[in-house]
């Protein structure tokens, strides 16, 4: 019994021993600063946008060719424009569904197989009400003597935000189908994000 009260006794000044002792510095470890840690970011990757939720507009559309068939995921039903006279110029804009970051248009043409979209411009607008009024910015651009639809097919890289995107085609002569010339589009389909 006695042993077990000295060992509570020493325990207790041994205690108090180290209590009184003065502590000696020690060097601290800065902690991470979640702040600078850096975080993935997801690699995004651009889908094709679901046109059922696309709206069209265009300023010429023949009854028999209407514009919505660029947006009916059918490459055999197309639009088309009436005759053209030369420098005569129509446009084309597609609501999409919200403000999105679109990197590239597809356009096809499988009723002629050939390149019938004239001068071609691609313009995006983020504050259009109506695909025509707003600001406007021209994000491509080629001529009819372009090499880029060689097949009537091809990809327009864009890489813009847009809640619109208008085409504007411009007939110089050539760039359009027929031996009465008329602007063509069987499909589009917008990637992005």
């Amino acid at each position: 019994m006695k042993t077990i009260i000295l060992c509570l006794i020493i325990g207790l000044l041994g205690c108090k021993i180290e209590s009184n002792k003065q502590a000696e510095p020690t060097a601290e470890l800065p902690l991470p600063v979640v702040d600078q840690i850096p975080t993935p970011t997801p690699e995004l990757t651009p889908q094709i946008v679901n046109s059922d939720l696309i709206d069209v507009i265009s300023s010429q559309s023949r009854p028999d060719y209407p514009i919505e068939n660029t947006i009916d995921k059918n490459t055999n039903l197309m639009w088309t424009t009436y005759e053209l006279s030369l420098d005569e110029s129509h446009y084309v804009s597609y609501l999409l569904p919200e403000r999105m970051h679109i990197t590239s248009l597809l356009l096809f043409n499988n009723y002629s197989n050939t390149y019938t979209y004239g001068d071609l411009a691609v313009y995006v607008s983020t504050d259009s009400t109506n695909g025509v009024n707003g600001s406007w910015s021209k994000v491509f651009e080629t001529d009819a003597t372009s090499a880029l639809f060689l097949d009537g097919d091809g990809e327009l890289p864009i890489n813009a935000e847009a809640l619109w995107v208008k085409l504007n085609f411009t007939y110089t002569g050539t760039g359009a189908y027929g031996g009465s010339p008329s602007f063509y589009i069987s499909e589009i389909q917008f990637l992005g994000y």
